[in-house]
């Protein structure tokens, strides 16, 4: 990298960079942060939005905050706009609702690969010790050694596929590797992993699906990967294989996944996505006992800050010296930084 030097102390900020929380206490909004030479502002609501946006330079805004009503307003106010840097690996709602021609727009892949596969783990390991069983016998004041002993599994040679290598799908087979699990990457190509016993093209997948305690989905929503968990996928996994989604709800056939619980044709679903969220009243994933669901939590937690912080630094830097940045899309909407 040959960017720009920061600003020094004293000097008037020349440019404008805005920010929009997903919420108040958004992490990536530290008080006191330097950002080179760029003003730093934070538009809370859609009408200071549209009040910042006409002489800003920088956009920051995560893939969830992203709707139709924001991209409205960066269409017709963003008309300064040099990049619009998403806080997410994910950006399909700003593919879905439109972003503004003529503008770079770069995505944050693997800034929450930490947390997210920490969640994976934990909905594995719950599910593998019981502890929602456990939970449930605790509330009837019921101390059942005797049956919770015989449902508990472990992870220690375990087959697990890992469907998607990018960086979350990396970190989830680094930390399965920790527990002894055998890990099977499952990649649109085949890459060697180090932290995986073998990685695979998506090609294969249907050989190995009967293999598998464990099916992690960590791939993102592209066109070719919605309902990758399809009915016949689920009648080839085995009826003690476990399910787990901490990446987009659309990969799944959820109608399937529900015929799959009620017939025991898979054991159970550890869900932190849906295809609507949340879910509505009436759907039976909030009832089924085999069923674990979590609010799209997966990448919360404090541990991504310092990694977008040093990404979106990198890329000020570059824009200001026009060099290319990093984990740009192109204009056929896909990710030229990133396997997903």
């Amino acid at each position: 990298m040959s960017g720009a030097a920061a600003r020094t102390i004293g000097e008037t900020p020349t440019r404008k960079i805005v920010f929009v929380p997903r919420y108040r206490s958004d992490e990536f909004l530290r008080p006191g942060d330097s950002w080179l030479d760029y003003r730093p502002v934070i538009a809370n609501s859609p009408q200071e939005l549209a009040d910042e946006l006409p002489d800003a330079d920088v956009l920051v805004v995560g893939n969830r905050s992203y709707d139709a009503d924001l991209a409205g307003i960066v269409r017709q106010r963003g008309t300064s706009l040099r990049l619009i840097q998403f806080s997410t690996s994910g950006l399909e709602r700003g593919l879905r609702f439109g972003l503004p021609d003529g503008v770079t727009v770069a995505c944050a892949p693997g800034v929450k690969a930490s947390s997210v596969a920490e969640h994976a783990l934990a909905l594995i390991l719950a599910d593998f010790r019981r502890l929602r069983p456990a939970a449930d016998a605790q509330a009837r004041l019921a101390w059942d050694r005797a049956g919770l002993n015989e449902q508990c599994r472990n992870l220690e040679d375990a087959v697990v596929l890992v469907i998607g290598m990018g960086a979350i799908g990396q970190d989830v087979a680094r930390k399965l590797k920790a527990f002894d699990a055998e890990v099977i990457g499952i990649n649109r190509s085949p890459k060697a992993c180090p932290h995986a016993d073998k990685v695979i093209g998506l090609g294969d997948l249907d050989l190995y699906l009967p293999k598998a305690d464990v099916v992690v989905l960590c791939a993102p929503a592209h066109a070719e990967n919605i309902g990758l968990i399809n009915r016949a996928r689920l009648r080839l996994m085995q009826p003690r294989s476990l399910l787990v989604n901490v990446a987009r709800g659309e990969l799944i056939d959820e109608r399937a996944l529900v015929e799959a619980l009620q017939n025991n044709w898979i054991r159970a679903a550890a869900l932190d996505v849906a295809e609507e969220e949340p879910p509505a009243d009436n759907s039976p994933l909030w009832s089924l006992p085999t069923a674990t669901l979590t609010p799209h939590i997966a990448g919360s937690g404090k541990g991504g800050y310092n990694r977008f912080r040093s990404l979106l630094l990198e890329n000020l830097q570059r824009l200001s010296a026009g060099e290319t940045l990093l984990h740009t899309i192109d204009r056929n909407h896909r990710n030229s930084g990133t396997f997903q």
